[in-house]
């Protein structure tokens, strides 16, 4: 028996082969707070292994908190992470515009759901829808 995202990530790399053979994506990209103000983060990890969700670190909220908390709601929870044994617990989930733009320099705008919780190494982590 195969997992859901085991059989995704599969039909994923079946659809676009050459996509096993890419490094880590990382772009640049803006969250849209109003019509006025924006805030930018240097880079975020575009995650194709990232089945479920995308995620936003405690870190890089707490941060940013006076500008990102009206974006966040109280949630009850769990992400599985990508050894598909560890579970940890959510409290919290952002629904943030953000935009990016690619590397032939179009660009793209949406909402996406942000789990947050504790990461090291990335502040943003965009999944596949």
């Amino acid at each position: 028996f195969h997992s859901p995202s085991h059989v995704l990530q599969n039909l994923f790399y079946s659809a676009f082969p050459h996509a096993s053979l890419l490094h880590a994506v990382h772009r640049p990209g803006t969250i849209v707070l109003s019509h006025h103000r924006s805030l930018s983060f240097p880079r975020a990890l575009f995650d194709t292994g990232a089945l479920h969700g995308s995620y936003m670190s405690t870190l890089f909220y707490q941060k940013h908190k006076n500008d990102l908390s009206t974006f966040v709601s109280p949630i009850d929870t769990c992400v599985t992470l990508a050894d598909n044994k560890t579970t940890i617990k959510i409290s919290s989930v952002a629904l943030l515009p953000i935009s990016f733009v690619d590397s032939r320099n179009i660009s793209h705008v949406s909402t996406v759901r942000f789990f947050i919780f504790p990461m090291s190494e990335n502040d943003i982590i965009i999944g596949l829808p």
